[in-house]
């Protein structure tokens, strides 16, 4: 709701902190969800970690891609290098 009664300068910003927000971020809160699902993985125990390595891979890749949200880690990582 923030996000629609802001003005339109600020409202990259409050999407930006909602996505991004620690652990109540929506971000944090799915991955979150795929490490719970990939410890329930229908596989034997000796490629669970194999298959959880690469869906987290999967996951991270499609999040930071060009048609997920790339804007929120270039912003994090060029504030990174400021500090």
């Amino acid at each position: 709701q923030a996000e629609f009664e802001a003005e339109p300068a600020e409202r990259k910003g409050i999407r930006s902190r909602w996505l991004m927000n620690g652990d109540d971020g929506v971000i944090d809160h799915a991955r979150g969800l795929l490490r719970q699902a990939t410890s329930g993985l229908p596989c034997p125990s000796l490629y669970r970690y194999k298959a959880g390595v690469a869906a987290e891979a999967l996951f991270e890749g499609r999040l930071r891609g060009k048609s997920g949200l790339p804007f929120l880690f270039h912003r994090a990582a060029t504030e990174e290098k400021e500090q």
